[in-house]
């Protein structure tokens, strides 16, 4: 049990700096200003930075290092596992959007 519960700390981890990375490597392929939101049309009504798309790596950055607190904070062995389960789901959902984010963006 103990090492499935590092393995997926381990996991966790490499979820939180994942968005980070590639949003860091993207910023040179991005031009100055990038769509902010597109309308029900699907046309652009806001134009923004390219800085933009570090917002979403920040805040899961934040997320992960939250669940990691609560994890260790846990009562119980199946309570810590719960937690990381979720973190892993929740910041694997979030890396596909930014995913998404980035490759819509250039």
């Amino acid at each position: 049990m103990i090492a499935l519960k590092s393995c997926k700390t381990v996991v966790l981890k490499l979820l939180m700096f994942l968005p980070l990375l590639f949003s860091l490597g993207a910023l040179r392929l991005l031009p100055a200003k990038i769509p902010g939101h597109y309308g029900l049309s699907g046309s652009v009504d806001r134009w923004g930075s390219k800085f933009e798309v570090l917002i979403l790596p920040i805040c899961v950055l934040l997320m992960g290092a939250f669940l990691l607190f609560l994890t260790k904070k846990a009562v119980s062995e199946p309570q810590a596992n719960q937690v990381l389960t979720t973190g892993i789901v929740s910041l694997a959902t979030l890396n596909v959007l930014n995913g998404y984010m980035l490759f819509t963006s250039v």
